[in-house]
């Protein structure tokens, strides 16, 4: 069980490694455990979510300010606002879900489909969403769970090699992500120490590029 000095410096890891600060500000918007009473009324008296998080910044409610609140919490209410989290902020959820049980393998199937959708042609026009599963990635890297990274990565490039070869997609900026977005994965594998459990994969993944010019090596 969490200590009240453990349990925030808890909330600040999410805070820091899963970069949701503004969806954090909205849940404590609406919790009465953090909010000044005055605050409150002049928040809640506006109409509009706009309205309500402009009024949020206008108090310049930022990661300090959020830290000094916690600070001055009980240990029931910090544990009531990570269930509030938990149940409104999805990305915090995702963290907590890993810090809770270890287990990855759910999430690696959830955003592998999320990459699929966005990488892999759509519609008659066979429109591309690479970007977007760059950005999802991005933002699960804030996570800082190296083994997510990788597994994500690799199924992007992967993805990536599969429209390649399918359509005969040929674009120098297209190319340029798939070899950083590998070489990321290689750095994270290295990180951890897990050459020799990759070394099938990496190389299936480098014999598969090299058909189309792309030069990727452990």
């Amino acid at each position: 069980m969490l200590c009240h000095g453990k349990t925030q410096q808890f909330m600040e890891v999410i805070f820091n490694e899963i970069g949701i600060l503004s969806e954090i500000i909205i849940v404590l918007e609406n919790s009465s455990i953090v909010l000044r009473k005055q605050e409150a009324e002049k928040i809640t008296s506006i109409n509009g979510f706009s309205n309500r998080i402009e009024k949020l910044f206008k108090f310049k409610m930022g990661l300090r300010e959020v830290k000094t609140r916690l600070n001055n919490l009980e240990k029931t209410e910090i544990l009531k606002l990570i269930s509030e989290m938990y149940k409104k902020v999805p990305a915090a959820k995702d963290f907590l879900d890993i810090y809770a049980t270890g287990d990855i393998d759910e999430l690696v199937e959830k955003y592998k489909k999320a990459i699929e959708k966005y990488v892999y042609p759509s519609g008659n026009n066979l429109v591309l969403k690479e970007s977007e599963a760059r950005k999802l990635i991005r933002k699960v890297r804030k996570m800082n769970v190296i083994e997510l990274n990788i597994e994500i990565e690799l199924h992007y490039v992967d993805c990536c090699l599969d429209v390649i070869s399918d359509f005969g997609y040929w674009e120098d900026n297209y190319y340029v992500s798939v070899v950083k977005m590998y070489y990321s994965a290689v750095n994270g594998i290295a990180q951890i120490g897990l050459i020799d459990e990759y070394t099938e994969r990496l190389e299936n993944i480098s014999s598969r590029a090299s058909e189309f010019g792309l030069e990727l090596y452990l």
